[in-house]
């Protein structure tokens, strides 16, 4: 359990006790499923681990009475596209890179292997890091997945009436505008309510 203490407008708020679970936490195994019954996704990025989920804690209240989104969202489009988001930001340490994946693939229909969509300015697949330093995170460029690469989403159990999602995924994305910026996305796994 941790206490997390919120800070605005230079007033300090004590916060209820919640669970959550940082990449700093899981070496050396990367946990499969839900992490406190919530939306989870986990991978390695260039073999470093990333962990997104939506623990409840007093961060979840407060962005669920704000309306904002959750850091792990799963929406299932009227065209059947399939869009899963997870980013990192509220489970990785003060002076730790964050992390922002979005999987997509079009004509989902349950079960099986997809390969992921690929987009533009900000759309389909994509990956980002944002860099530690001491001023402040630092966006590196977006990535997209390398054409020829194997960049797949495997749906292993969808349950349409609950609406949860599991399965595993890897890519290799590379930014369009710097070639030396490339990231192997391995061992990915996720476990999500969809929308």
């Amino acid at each position: 359990m941790r206490i997390s203490i919120l800070y605005g407008q230079g007033l300090a708020l004590l916060a209820l006790a919640g669970c959550r679970l940082t990449s700093t936490e899981v070496e050396p195994a990367l946990p499969t499923g839900r992490f406190n019954s919530s939306s989870t996704v986990v991978y390695r990025a260039n073999g470093s681990p990333v962990v997104a989920n939506n623990s409840a804690d007093i961060g979840t209240f407060i962005v669920a009475l704000f309306g904002a989104k959750l850091p792990v969202t799963a929406t299932l489009a009227g065209d059947s596209t399939l869009t899963i988001r997870a980013i990192d930001s509220r489970n990785q340490p003060d002076g730790y890179p964050q992390h922002d994946l979005t999987l997509q693939v079009s004509k989902f229909r349950g079960s099986g292997t997809y390969a992921l969509q690929v987009g533009r300015y900000y759309s389909g697949t994509m990956y980002q890091e944002y860099a530690a330093t001491p001023t402040g995170l630092v966006a590196q460029a977006p990535q997209s997945p390398i054409a020829g690469a194997v960049n797949q989403l495997t749906i292993t159990a969808w349950d349409p009436a609950q609406r949860t999602l599991q399965g595993t995924f890897e890519l290799l994305a590379v930014a369009p505008s710097n070639a030396q910026l490339t990231t192997a996305i391995t061992a990915g796994s996720l476990d999500v309510d969809v929308e």
